[in-house]
């Protein structure tokens, strides 16, 4: 019997620029079954003045096992300076057999004046 692991990886840096008055979100929800399961993103790349909140659900069967990477970096100017973005929410939530194993959160505020 073959065991395949399945990889899910997205194919490029994900860069939240610029914002108006609202915040982009995103959100991934993802149903696994009995295997192993990874989800290892390209680097989130925040760029000045970016309002980005991003929610992302696991659910899972007894048994299953969940490999997460994120990476977070902040945008770069032309002068070599980091651009300092306004604000960045990132929340896990994992679920095994619909109760809650874990829950992370992260939030980042205005770390520059507008």
């Amino acid at each position: 019997m073959i065991n395949l692991l399945p990889l899910l990886q997205i194919s490029d840096s994900n860069f939240p620029y610029k914002t108006s008055k609202k915040k982009v979100s995103q959100k991934f929800v993802f149903t696994l079954k009995n295997n192993i399961h990874e989800y290892l993103q390209d680097p989130l790349i925040v760029y000045k003045h970016a309002h980005l909140e991003q929610d992302t659900v696991v659910h899972m069967e007894r048994g299953t096992t969940f490999l997460y990477k994120e990476i977070i970096n902040q945008g770069w100017s032309d002068t070599g300076q980091p651009f300092l973005f306004q604000e960045l929410r990132l929340k896990l939530k994992v679920y095994e057999e619909n109760r809650r194993k874990a829950m992370v959160k992260q939030q980042s505020f205005r770390k520059e004046p507008i």
